[in-house]
């Protein structure tokens, strides 16, 4: 998407006939020790990209970014969410060149233009101090970086977070955490390959370090390929996965069966290997056995833009946005908690009889408590009809303080619908399974399998006397019908 004309009137005014300087921008004291340099300072013909944006562009440095580098790197594979991110047109020299650049980021339902200058920091050999690109004269990663520091206040307020985080800012997706999924390997490799099949975001990540197999523990890695392959007489289900510190000096790669050096890629044939983009050499991308990645990679990171990558028929139907201005107490019983509980935000939602059974491609539960670990690639676990994503505003930069624990709780109700619901009885009422324990993170997703009736939903936060807004996503399968409570005054 191109800049817009209320963009480019307000570059205009910021530029005001000079080469721009964001004062604005938040800079640490070391920061300001730094050299800042604007790209055609460092090299000549600077480029925003160079043939196109990759995956493979990225090279993390100086910053612990990589769970939002990792999202970049996914995001990279699909040219019109960078083109949605950083419009089209702008330039880094020549007769259009201003210094100003401009970035969007999503942000509760809505896209926020971030505007910065193109400087960049560097150390004493003029190489960028944080993030960069692969190839020398491309700009768009670094770039990137730093608006995307900007809104949320800084470059350190970027160390450390969640890539569904990043991913939601980038795309607006529908994002979710997935801890330690009960899935054996066929199941695995096929929830990663319909996702990737729909075009939907893979980050995963490492609880502990192998150093000695090449896997580096609390680390966020992209996966950036599924694929099936033919080897002899067998078939064999591979990963392709990228560490965002690239093609560093000591890189560490996967060292296990399929890596780089391993002698079982001479019994792939040479057009998969060029399919598969398999190349020897130590650019941070390697490839895995699903049944090594299930035994090293336990926290998954994705974002879809249906929320459910399998199944067409899932449709957004409602949007609420709201605030919280009274959390709940963390930990109590009885009356005065429930009445606490309930002063959080409360929705009806009625489950209408379905008026035909309609089967998804593929469907995942994720919390089942049983799992087939042979390879039947047949078994299908339970499904679910109505998907809700809640989403508390995570602006680093207008929001000091850390991001909230957030639950959802769903309870089924009868004919005093809502009010039956009441803090003298709540204790009375089981909240579904598939409503979420208060988790801390940006945003949850809860996915339910609800009979037809009526229900309350109770998107709530953990923290007592607090305000922050938030926006809740409802997706159904069905007809369902949903509305705000209205409180009386």
């Amino acid at each position: 998407m191109p800049i817009t004309d209320k963009e480019k009137r307000r570059m205009e005014k910021l530029v005001n006939k000079q080469k721009y300087v964001d004062k604005d921008f938040p800079l640490s004291p070391d920061e300001k020790n730094l050299k800042w340099k604007r790209p055609h300072e460092i090299v000549n013909k600077p480029e925003l990209f160079v043939d196109g944006p990759s995956h493979m562009d990225i090279r993390q440095h100086n910053l612990g970014d990589c769970w939002f580098l990792a999202a970049a790197s996914v995001i990279a594979q699909h040219p019109h969410l960078i083109n949605q991110v950083l419009p089209a047109d702008q330039y880094l020299y020549g007769k259009y060149y201003t210094g100003i650049l401009a970035f969007r980021f999503w942000n509760l339902g809505q896209w926020t233009t971030v505007y910065i200058d193109d400087t960049l920091a560097v150390d004493e050999d003029d190489e960028l101090h944080y993030g960069q690109c692969t190839t020398s004269n491309e700009f768009w990663l670094p770039l990137l970086e730093k608006a995307f520091a900007k809104y949320h206040g800084g470059y350190k307020n970027i160390e450390g977070g969640l890539s569904t985080e990043a991913m939601l800012i980038l795309t607006g997706y529908v994002t979710e955490d997935i801890v330690e999924p009960k899935l054996n390997e066929v199941q695995l490799y096929n929830m990663f390959s319909t996702a990737v099949q729909h075009n939907a975001l893979i980050t995963v990540g490492s609880p502990t370090s192998s150093y000695e197999e090449g896997i580096v523990g609390y680390h966020v890695y992209s996966v950036t390929g599924v694929y099936s392959v033919e080897v002899g007489d067998s078939t064999v289900r591979l990963l392709r996965i990228r560490n965002p510190w690239g093609d560093i000096q000591d890189t560490i790669e996967w060292k296990g069966a399929f890596s780089d050096d391993d002698p079982k890629w001479t019994g792939v044939d040479t057009e998969t290997r060029k399919k598969l983009e398999y190349v020897k050499d130590e650019d941070g991308q390697f490839f895995m056995k699903v049944s090594h990645f299930k035994r090293h990679f336990t926290h998954f990171w994705m974002a879809y833009k249906s929320p459910n990558f399998g199944v067409t028929t899932f449709q957004q139907i409602y949007n609420f946005s709201n605030v919280w201005d009274k959390g709940i107490v963390v930990k109590g019983e009885g009356v005065e908690y429930a009445d606490n509980f309930l002063r959080n935000p409360l929705y009806t939602l009625t489950v209408e009889e379905k008026a035909e059974e309609e089967e998804s491609e593929y469907e995942i539960d994720l919390d089942e408590e049983t799992v087939d670990e042979s390879d039947d690639e047949d078994a299908t676990p339970p499904s679910y009809n109505v998907i809700i994503q809640l989403i508390q505003d995570q602006n680093r930069g207008k929001y000091r303080t850390e991001i909230y624990p957030i639950g959802i709780s769903v309870f089924q109700t009868g004919g005093r619908y809502p009010n039956e619901l009441g803090p003298e009885n709540l204790e009375e009422f089981e909240p579904h399974k598939g409503s979420v324990e208060p988790v801390v993170h940006g945003s949850i997703v809860a996915r339910l399998n609800l009979r037809p009736g009526k229900y309350i939903v109770v998107p709530w936060v953990m923290i007592a006397r607090m305000s922050r807004p938030f926006l809740m996503r409802v997706y159904a399968l069905q007809r369902v019908t949903m509305e705000a409570v209205k409180r009386e005054e």
